[in-house]
């Protein structure tokens, strides 16, 4: 557009410079005479048009040819004028040509001149920063001079209150700061150490001026306490008012070492932080001039204390108001103390100082102490007052509160060594050594007395103590500000208890009673073992001599009622396993020594050989005291007697070895065994009468006694149809006889029901639990009900099978106690854990094969015999398909090892022989496990599709021919994988 624009104002230009063209006009006059008819002449070959043409032409040359001229004129003056503008125009642009190089040389000049600037101001920026940075450097130098004049000076001392005492405080900080980072610097080090020893100057310039402005106060306080007699009132505001007027001050400057004892770089080695040693001396100024002022007081009260009628002879009295007293000065003395110093380093060392004439006063109390009703009411008043539960002390830390439970700890540490030694004392004098007088052995007499006594007190209405009460959790022992009430109690309790009951039971339980929670629980633990122990043993000769005194069935019920009481008392006490004691045997040395000596060949070569081999071998011996193992041994062990006894009895006319058909024929064997046992039966609930309340309870124990004598007949049977087979006389187990001959055992069964009775005189017990008390039976009903006694009688007809035919050889009874294995142990430990003596069991029969009862119908092959020869045979060919080994997961050092479904547990077994510090963990349904075990492996009655609940993980599970018994293998992978250690395997082993 611009360029059209300029092209017509051109044109307009040019046509105004032409005024005299006259194109237009000429061409027009032309065309008018072309038109005229009159001008053209009738043309009518091409010659004539030629010169007509020829003569129009010239004639219109003539006619234009002046106004042609005129324009071709104009037209040259406007070529010389465009020339002279062209002309214009180049020298115009020659001139900007030669303008536009001096502007590029003028450019070209300023930028060199520039970049001169530039230089010239970096160098001057450099010179100056090199300037400042000098000046800089040399100011954390320039500052020792006027330091040290200042902290030379010789009143130096009296400014270490002023602001620029700090400031120069924080100046000595920098350099040294300095100094430490810039150890190129060529005086850097010698420096540093001038400055340390400026700061070192400064802070015990501080020292100084704290120490002896706080002596200033304790001779001001001291001397007005000595000047005149002051009430409590003045006394408090002499020792804390005045204390307190100058403290924020002291405070502040005295933080200014705190800041400053930083703790070393490496605190393994053991090196103090720096400038503790000063913080040091101010706690340790402050606490020397706080006690020469507090403690003379504390000894004064606590004498007053101690002198008092009320506190004189009573431990409990004295110590409560001699504790309460101190607390409050601790209290008092934890306040003061925040105003002077900040945190609490050296606070409870200076505490102590001040607790000092308490636990003087205690501790000779507490030794001298032998009552311990007395001992375990101090403990209860100092745990239950002072002292905070071990969860609360985790979760109320408050460091603004003073921690008392740390400075009463001594005291009552003091008071539990001093009741753990009366208790060993008692437990000693009172249960271990103690001697039963007739009256205390006169049984069935006492339990009879017990009865008649309990009944004479429901008929005239006197309060009599129920069972329910009897066998309850212990209470927990409570301080009472009248000490007789425990004695008291104590006297109530005793009186109640020895009806029916042993003494040394009823001391037992009494000393557990009130030791409980009041002592360490290792502490505890391993003391309540060797009470059980111990009264177990007492219960044991007891019953001994109860059984010389009248007759061993007395004795055995003694002590199964008396062992049933005492362990259903010791559960409310959490005792914990114990774990073995490890101890060497030397004795084989000295006995091969002598021996060698008597015979005189002591240096014959063989005889020294046999010596280093055998003698000098000392015997590792693990001492294991547990007692609850113990119990449920000795408990089973008397059930096994009494029913073993009476069966025996009863069965003791059956022939022992030689069968001889002749006797047999006349009625020798049966007559008089129908007649004894006819005889024995009437004796057998006459002395359960006796000993025992619960109907329940005594017709469990005519059941398990009438299946015993069921047994031993049902063995001498086989004995005698093997008699007869062999003389060619085959007898049949099916069918009835005469009644001089031999029975079979469905008929002798079906007599002995007839006899026994068994379930015919139960009555509910349940209706007569809350009318029964008083005696020793009463005492023991909740016991009988309990599925635990059942399982006793149920593991007793389960396992006392016992060969007749020993020549006069007594019944040999497997207890198979929990001693011997790990059954029930560690119920935390697993998701759940039955004991062996549990209704487990009970199995089931189907078509001649026996089936695990613990969860029925999860594993559908049957436990007898048959199968576990089959589980122990698949073992042997995986052992050989494996080349000797017992797994295939590259494990090396394994800690802890489960084996799920592990049956007769021989696998694991085996690992733990070849794994001796692997604990080894095997858990089924059913209970066919050996009891002799190794002592890194146990078993558990568990199902392994059931949650676990392991507090430990395992580096090792196995599991072997699974398949058909999971239901869900993504959950048992899932619950392995959770109870695995990082890098433990899990490996099931099958045979395709």
């Amino acid at each position: 557009m611009p360029r059209r624009g300029r092209r017509a104002r051109g044109q307009s230009e040019a046509s105004s410079l032409l005024p005299g063209f006259k194109s237009k006009k000429i061409v027009e006059e032309f065309g008018t005479a072309a038109r005229k008819p009159n001008s053209i002449v009738d043309i009518h070959n091409e010659l004539e048009f030629s010169q007509w043409y020829n003569e129009v032409g010239d004639s219109l040359l003539e006619t234009s040819y002046d106004e042609y001229q005129s324009c071709l004129d104009e037209l040259q003056v406007s070529k010389t004028h465009l020339d002279s503008l062209l002309s214009d125009t180049t020298s115009t642009l020659d001139l900007l040509t030669s303008l536009s190089e001096s502007f590029k040389a003028v450019e070209l000049q300023t930028s060199n001149f520039q970049k001169q600037c530039e230089g010239l101001l970096s160098a001057q920026k450099r010179d100056s920063d090199f300037a400042d940075a000098i000046q800089y450097n040399l100011q954390y130098y320039d500052f020792l001079d006027p330091a040290s004049k200042k902290l030379n000076a010789p009143r130096a001392g009296n400014s270490v209150r002023d602001r620029e005492f700090s400031d120069m405080l924080r100046r000595l900080d920098e350099c040294l700061d300095y100094m430490e980072t810039h150890t190129e610097q060529k005086e850097a080090e010698v420096y540093r150490s001038r400055y340390r020893l400026l700061l070192t100057r400064a802070l015990t310039l501080i020292r100084g001026h704290f120490v002896t402005a706080l002596r200033d106060i304790y001779h001001d306080v001291s001397k007005r306490i000595a000047d005149q007699q002051l009430n409590d009132t003045t006394m408090s505001a002499l020792l804390y008012a005045k204390f307190r007027v100058g403290a924020p001050e002291l405070k502040q400057i005295g933080l200014e070492i705190q800041k400053r004892a930083v703790p070393p770089l490496d605190p393994e080695q053991g090196n103090e932080a720096e400038y503790q040693s000063l913080l040091n001396e101010l706690h340790t100024n402050f606490a020397a001039v706080r006690g020469k002022l507090i403690v003379p007081l504390v000894r004064k009260k606590l004498n007053e204390i101690a002198l008092a009628p009320s506190s004189s002879k009573d431990l409990v009295t004295f110590a409560r108001a001699s504790i309460s007293y101190v607390r409050g000065i601790c209290l008092d003395e934890f306040d003061l103390w925040g105003e002077w110093f900040h945190g609490q380093g050296g606070l409870y060392d200076f505490l102590e100082t001040i607790c000092e004439p308490l636990y003087d006063h205690l501790r000779p109390r507490i030794i001298h102490e032998d009552k311990i009703v007395r001992l375990c009411q101090l403990c209860t008043l100092l745990q239950t007052r002072y002292l905070l539960d071990p969860d609360e002390e985790l979760e109320n830390i408050d460091m603004t509160q003073l921690d008392f439970p740390v400075l009463i700890q001594p005291a009552l540490e003091d008071a539990q060594t001093r009741l753990v030694f009366r208790a060993q004392a008692f437990l000693r004098d009172e249960i271990e050594r103690y001697k039963p007088r007739p009256e205390d052995l006169d049984y069935p007499v006492r339990v009879r007395g017990a009865s008649v006594s309990a009944t004479d007190g429901q008929i005239s209405g006197k309060k009599v103590l129920s069972a329910d009460m009897l066998v309850g959790l212990p209470q927990s022992t409570k301080t009472e500000d009248n000490t007789d009430s425990a004695f008291e109690q104590d006297a109530k309790w005793d009186l109640e208890m020895q009806a029916g009951c042993y003494p040394t039971l009823r001391k037992a339980i009494w000393l557990l009673s009130r030791i409980y929670r009041l002592v360490n629980s290792t502490v505890f633990d391993d003391l309540a073992h060797q009470i059980v122990h111990q009264t177990n043993l007492s219960l044991h000769q007891a019953s001994i001599l109860i059984t010389n005194k009248t007759t061993p069935f007395d004795g055995q019920l003694f002590l199964l009622s008396h062992l049933l009481l005492l362990k259903q008392q010791i559960v409310a006490f959490d005792i914990e396993y114990v774990t073995p004691e490890v101890s060497f045997d030397f004795s084989g040395i000295t006995n091969t020594f002598w021996e060698l000596r008597e015979r005189g060949g002591l240096f014959n070569p063989r005889n020294l050989m046999r010596l280093v081999g055998h003698g000098l071998l000392p015997r590792v011996v693990e001492n294991m005291l547990d007692a609850k193992a113990e119990l449920d041994g000795r408990l089973r062990t008397v059930i096994n007697d009494f029913i073993n006894g009476f069966a025996t009895k009863m069965t003791a006319s059956l022939p022992s070895r030689f069968v001889d058909k002749r006797n047999l024929q006349r009625g020798e064997v049966m007559v008089p065994t129908c007649r004894n046992i006819e005889k024995e039966v009437p004796n057998l609930r006459r002395v359960l009468d006796d000993y025992l309340d619960d109907p329940r309870m005594k017709e469990t124990l005519v059941g398990a006694v009438q299946d015993r004598v069921i047994q031993i007949y049902e063995d001498f049977f086989e004995v005698y149809r093997s008699a007869e087979k062999t003389k060619g006389n085959p007898v049949s187990k099916k069918g009835k006889g005469r009644e001089d001959t031999v029975w079979d055992v469905d008929t002798f069964a079906e007599w002995c029901d007839e006899i026994f009775m068994v379930g015919s005189t139960a009555v509910e017990a349940s209706d007569d639990d809350h009318s029964r008390s008083g005696s020793l039976d009463s005492q023991i009903i909740a016991v009988a009900n309990s599925q635990y006694f059942k399982d006793y009688m149920a593991e007793t007809t389960a396992n006392t099978r016992t060969d007749i035919l020993a020549e006069d050889a007594p019944l040999d009874v497997d207890e198979n106690n929990d001693s011997d294995s790990t059954y029930a142990g560690s119920v935390g430990d697993a998701s759940y854990t039955s004991s062996i003596t549990s209704s487990i069991l009970n199995y089931k029969y189907e078509n001649g094969r026996r089936y695990h009862a613990f969860h029925e119908g999860e594993y559908i092959l049957p436990n007898d015999e048959r199968e576990q020869d089959r589980l122990d045979l698949s073992h042997h060919i995986y052992r050989l398909l494996l080349g000797g080994d017992l797994h295939l997961a590259p494990i090396k050092d394994p800690k802890r090892v489960l084996d799920i479904g592990t049956g007769t547990g021989i696998w694991a077994i085996d690992f733990a022989d070849e794994h001796p510090d692997a604990e080894v963990i095997g858990n089924d349904l059913s209970a066919i496990q050996p009891s002799w075990l190794p002592s890194n492996c146990r078993f558990e009655i568990d199902d392994f599709e059931q949650p676990w609940e392991y507090s430990r993980p395992f580096d090792y599970i196995h599991g072997r021919e699974l398949e058909g018994f999971v239901r869900d293998y993504d959950k048992l992978f899932q619950q392995a994988l959770k109870n695995l250690k990082p890098g433990g395997y899990f490996e099931i082993a099958s045979i395709e």
